[in-house]
């Protein structure tokens, strides 16, 4: 072949590659995002968690919907019983969508159970119904990295639903190439929005309701809808056929009907597999979950009653004979990250004063502080030294009527650490106090700018209008703003504010004003 045949090939091969990589970048910012923070649906945030595992690590593999993700807190069963677990669960999985996320999972896991919720064997979706599916579907299939699975998954659900392009779910940027004015930070940075643990998604929302009490006898079964028995056999097999046990469960739901777990359990028996009803009286009252504390609605768990139904399932599935391959540094992270979150939902409930300074700055936040007008005024020696610990350094003795703004942390998430910062076990604090208007403004070492502004009573009694208390991070100003001591609390490792609030303590018991609250 002429070496300007070869060379002319090289250009198109090359030029080929390009627009395929520039594609593909367009693709992953344009194309619509499931993010748990932003809408409640956390597939696009599970897929990415679930690519970065490391193969073969896991021990049991959770399948479902909404029912697992937010139920079943995969961090609490390894806590529990070092069983390391994932939510492989979709916003209203049907099992369609189980057996082909199954299938992805074994390219690169396999684990020695998995764990099918079977609430999507009665689903009842019909036609009018059919536009809202696809919905669910685009959200389950679009973040599932191309393959030959993916394909063969577009392929059955075209063969229902023929106006399914083929070309658009493989490649969705030609459905999403005009979503410009929708990005936001989420499109452009994977790690914007890290709300999603081994697939679990955390919700504190409550219902109304005090008591949840489950069936004590089970109705005559009820045939599954659609073609899910057909589904839920090929699962079946393709346990069997990987040698994984496959243990059905039907997780805490107030609507679920007896005939319908009747129907599960019938299914069960005929294959030797194991069932487990978590809406039967004998298995759900022992669990406890009162509603309006532990369910999001008369659906779902909330981030407390999934620790209660976890800790059941743990010990279930220990009862199965499910043992634990061993421990692992990235679970250990993992649990970590899940006993912060469940301590930052407490921080953003603590109302007494001493409680709140010892908690935030025993425990590994960078919390920042502005005083405005007469902040000191009711504050005693006790109090005084309880803010004095938190901030090294710091000497309270002549405060009242002064201006003062502190931020305080552990000296590996601070930037500028230069000699006028005091130090004490690895604690950094930026403090200053005196009778001017006080500016301080810096950067966290994750890129986070902040800014803190405080006004005491010398500094602004000139005007009716002078106090001021602001604390901007990342440009938003999170300070309520009152006359008091202003917090606000930052979490390192969720990178997100946990709480805001002001102690009014220009008054001796201190009163505590939070319009912030955690959902």
């Amino acid at each position: 072949m002429p070496k300007k045949y070869i060379h002319r090939t090289i250009k198109i091969i090359l030029l080929a590659a390009m627009l395929v990589t520039v594609l593909f970048v367009l693709q992953n910012i344009l194309r619509h995002k499931s993010i748990y923070k932003l809408d409640e649906t956390p597939e696009t945030e599970m897929w990415q968690e679930f690519y970065k595992l490391e193969k073969n690590s896991l021990d049991v593999v959770f399948l479902g919907n909404s029912h697992v993700y937010n139920g079943i807190n995969p961090a609490v069963l390894y806590g529990e019983t070092g069983l390391k677990g994932f939510d492989m669960s979709t916003s209203n999985q049907d099992l369609f969508v189980s057996y082909h996320l199954f299938k992805e999972m074994l390219k690169t896991q396999s684990p020695s159970v998995v764990v099918l919720d079977t609430y999507a064997l009665h689903l009842d979706l019909t036609d009018k119904e059919e536009s809202l599916r696809s919905t669910y579907y685009k959200m389950a299939f679009d973040d599932m990295r191309l393959s030959s699975n993916k394909i063969e998954a577009v392929r059955e659900w075209q063969k229902e639903k023929d106006d399914i392009d083929l070309i658009e779910r493989l490649f969705p940027i030609f459905e999403y190439h005009s979503r410009w004015e929708e990005l936001n930070d989420a499109d452009f940075d994977a790690e914007a929005l890290r709300s999603v643990n081994l697939g679990y998604a955390y919700s504190f929302k409550t219902c109304e309701g005090s008591e949840f009490k489950g069936y004590d006898h089970y109705d005559e079964p009820v045939e599954p809808q659609y073609r899910y028995r057909e589904w839920l056999d090929k699962i079946i097999k393709l346990a069997a056929d990987n040698d994984i046990e496959l243990i059905l469960v039907l997780l805490p739901d107030m609507t679920v009907s007896s005939g319908a777990a009747a129907a599960t359990g019938q299914i069960a028996d005929e294959n030797g597999l194991t069932f487990i009803d978590y809406n039967e009286a004998l298995r759900l009252n022992p669990i406890d979950i009162v509603p309006s504390r532990e369910m999001r609605d008369i659906h779902h768990m909330n981030a407390f009653g999934a620790v209660k139904l976890t800790k059941a399932l743990a010990k279930d599935l220990t009862e199965c004979g499910v043992v634990s391959s061993g421990s692992n540094a990235y679970f250990d992270r993992k649990l970590s990250y899940h006993n912060k979150v469940m301590l930052n939902r407490e921080v953003s409930t603590i109302e007494d004063y001493e409680t709140y300074v010892d908690t935030i700055f025993n425990n590994d936040y960078i919390v920042f502080v502005s005083a405005k007008e007469e902040a000191f005024a009711g504050l005693t020696d006790s109090d005084k030294e309880t803010l004095m610990r938190a901030f090294p350094g710091l000497d309270l003795s002549d405060c009242w009527g002064r201006s003062f703004v502190g931020a305080g942390g552990h000296s590996e998430y601070f930037l500028n650490k230069d000699d006028n910062l005091c130090r004490s076990d690895g604690r950094v604090s930026y403090t200053i106090l005196n009778t001017e208007k006080i500016d301080l403004s810096s950067t966290l070492k994750d890129g986070t700018g902040f800014e803190l502004e405080s006004t005491g009573y010398f500094a602004g009694a000139d005007s009716a209008d002078g106090f001021n208390a602001e604390i901007r991070i990342a440009g938003r100003d999170f300070a309520e703003n009152e006359n008091g001591l202003n917090f606000v609390i930052y979490d390192p490792l969720t990178r997100e504010v946990i709480d805001h609030c002001v102690f009014i303590t220009t008054s001796a018991d201190k009163p505590i004003y939070r319009s912030f609250y955690l959902k």
